[in-house]
């Protein structure tokens, strides 16, 4: 109540003034009052079963929206925004219903506060102007506000609650669909086919009519994958545009190298050669020899030797020679598209047997009558291999000098178009372009057979992982849950101390007009304002009366 003390309106402390409906006196105000059958009865219907219905439709909400999310997942977006908006919809009424039950919560913590502590005039006003932001922060200024701070912090909870509608719906998202499992058609190479019906290589007018020899067009081909660091791939296969992965594995040709130790290739001529067949490096006044390369591959002993020399004027003498052997390996690819650009990583997994390069009778008749029968596996892989050494041999053989006089570099050899050596005309230099001439060696014919695929017509079903080209719900059960379990572990502690003071006040108050006039009338009101009055047939009318004159308003 205010009271004027010399003029000057002083706030006083709340203390009640009832008629004898338990709240007669201070000490009767704070007291508990018994649990009659009629109160239990009250405890059993009203705000306490609202918290707890509010609480657990929260829960069920929650759990409806988590399996409408599941269904939504790995669907199609499309136009189907209407899926968002439900999602929505449904974190909204959890954010409702648990606003509303920590609501109802704080009126019960409220009253139980009413009942046990004194209030400045300023601080009720507040107090029954919750939930709110600004009565709550006039709450915190005003006096001696840690004696309610359970008050104040469910107050300033409500607000926060707008973060689940917030946070909750961010647990769906639009993305890309997993990628597939499919069969996809993709480019490959058989040795054991005819070249000729593939398309990379002819037969020569020859009275047996198994030599051969690559086609301008494949030899151009080829002749990129030599002269270029990358390379020469495929585009994308059919079913691949939005990008795939894949292993593709094949049996193709490959080197197989060793070097030869330097007390096994010098001589007392300051020549190298390998033991067969012979690469000689030659010196004399005129010139130097840098490189030598040489084939037999009519022999079973060394199909392909290079001997070279790392030569810079004035230069220590480096010296190096490889002999090589071809090899059936069996071999994989991984390819990779991404917006029909593919990254493709050749590997030898195998070396299988070695090539001799022998024709067996049996493959010399089929030979003879190579226009009448078709070409078997065993002859096809042949002929195949002999075709692809004798275009690398082309390749490596010869030999490069440095001219003291006159041209400073005599070149008899394809060599420098492998791009394994290099020359450097200013520099009057002859190098390896790697250290590692062995792995260069053996990488060509890898990288030719990547070529060979390229241009070719050949195809084999494989498996791919195919990456889909639409959007698709994506949920995150983590993120979903995270902000549900919290909001509703705060919305069951608030709805324990609810039904905590329930149980202490022994009644169900609320801020209604009506239960602050019960609480705060006296004997007066009470002979007007009975207890068990008809709401809506009691009228009231605000009166104000000066104790100097009597008049009404």
């Amino acid at each position: 109540m205010m009271a004027n003390v010399n003029g000057e309106e002083k706030a006083e402390l709340l203390t009640p003034s009832h008629s004898g409906h338990g709240l007669a006196s201070k000490s009767k105000f704070r007291g508990r009052i018994p649990l009659s059958p009629t109160t239990i009865s009250t405890m059993l219907s009203g705000p306490n079963l609202t918290i707890v219905g509010l609480i657990a439709g929260a829960a069920f909400v929650s759990v409806v929206h988590h399996f409408f999310l599941v269904f939504l997942r790995g669907r199609r977006v499309e136009e189907q925004f209407w899926m968002k908006n439900t999602s929505n919809a449904l974190s909204i009424v959890v954010q409702s219903l648990c606003a509303v039950s920590v609501s109802v919560s704080l009126t019960q913590l409220i009253w139980w506060f009413l009942r046990r502590r004194p209030f400045t005039v300023s601080q009720l006003n507040q107090l029954f102007s919750l939930p709110g932001q600004l009565p709550t922060l006039f709450l915190v200024l005003s006096k001696r506000p840690w004696r309610i701070l359970p008050i104040i912090f469910i107050s300033a909870l409500i607000p926060v609650y707008t973060l689940v509608s917030i946070l909750a719906p961010n647990a769906l998202a639009v993305g890309p669909a997993s990628p597939k499992t499919q069969i996809i058609s993709a480019p490959t190479i058989f040795f054991d086919r005819d070249p000729l019906e593939q398309g990379w290589a002819y037969p020569l007018p020859s009275v047996s009519g198994c030599i051969y020899e690559v086609t301008s067009s494949f030899e151009r081909v080829l002749e990129r994958s030599l002269r270029f660091d990358g390379l020469v791939g495929w585009s994308a296969p059919l079913g691949c545009e939005s990008g795939c992965n894949y292993t593709l594995q094949y049996s193709a040709p490959a080197l197989r190298c060793s070097s030869i130790d330097a007390e096994d290739i010098l001589n007392g001529s300051s020549t190298i050669h390998p033991a067969q067949p012979p690469a000689l490096l030659w010196s004399n006044d005129s010139s130097e020899g840098v490189y030598n390369g040489a084939s037999q591959y009519m022999r079973s002993d060394v199909d392909i030797a290079i001997s070279w020399r790392k030569y810079s004027v004035g230069g220590d003498l480096i010296f190096g020679s490889m002999i090589c052997y071809l090899f059936n390996t069996t071999q994989q690819s991984t390819v990779s598209f991404s917006n029909n650009t593919g990254i493709i990583l050749p590997s030898i997994i195998s070396y299988n047997e070695r090539f001799d390069g022998g024709f067996t009778p049996q493959m010399q008749s089929q030979c003879n009558e190579r226009q009448t029968l078709e070409m078997s596996p065993t002859l096809s892989y042949y002929v195949s291999y002999l075709t692809i050494l004798s275009w690398l041999q082309d390749q490596l053989d010869g030999y490069i000098s440095y001219l003291k006089q006159g041209k400073q570099w005599y070149k008899n050899s394809d060599v420098i178009s492998t791009g394994i050596f290099v020359i450097n005309e200013t520099a009057t230099t002859f190098t390896p372009r790697d250290d590692d001439v062995k792995k260069a060696l053996e990488q060509i014919l890898v990288n030719v057979t990547i070529a060979l695929i390229s241009a070719g017509v050949e195809t084999t079903e494989v498996n791919a992982t195919v990456t889909q080209d639409y959007l698709v719900w994506v949920y995150d059960a983590r993120r979903l849950w995270m902000t549900y379990a919290t909001a509703l572990a705060l919305t069951f502690v608030c709805g324990a101390i609810g039904l905590a003071c329930i149980v202490k006040n022994g009644e169900v108050r609320d801020l209604a007009f009506l239960d602050i006039v019960r609480a705060t009338r006296n004997v007066e009101l009470d002979s007007v304002f009975g207890e068990n009055t008809v709401e809506n047939a009691t009228e009231l009318q605000y009166r104000v009366e000066w104790k100097d004159e009597q008049r009404s308003y």
